[in-house]
């Protein structure tokens, strides 16, 4: 079975229709545990809800807003890159917290897609 790592950066939060990414990405990620949520954060820590930081403890990452989305995840690449981490997953997906789930399984969905063709 893959081992996904999803990035995930933005300041929506709960802000955005109630905070639903941020549901279905916790949700997802503890109902599929080949799939590991990383939030890039360029709020600071005492600005993210707290909810938020309950739910993902360790697995926010704090930086600046120098780059935009892409700056976001360029950090999280280097940083997975030389921690060697880098080795421990066989795809990522990098993503906007303003997007709205239609489907719960739509990364499941992709994954498979991309190990068929």
């Amino acid at each position: 079975m893959s081992k996904i790592a999803i990035c995930v950066t933005g300041g929506h939060y709960l802000n955005w229709y109630n905070g639903h990414f941020y549901r279905w990405l916790h949700t997802f990620c503890n109902e599929n545990n080949n799939y590991e949520p990383y939030i890039i954060s360029w709020k600071t820590e005492e600005n993210v809800p707290k909810q938020i930081r309950q739910a993902f403890k360790d697995k926010i990452f704090y930086r600046e807003n120098e780059g935009l989305d892409w700056g976001c995840y360029n950090y999280f690449y280097n940083m997975m890159k030389e921690s060697g981490d880098i080795n421990n997953y066989d795809y990522f997906m990098f993503l906007h917290d303003d997007i709205l789930i239609k489907d719960f399984n739509w990364a499941k969905f992709l994954i498979t897609h991309l190990e068929n063709n």
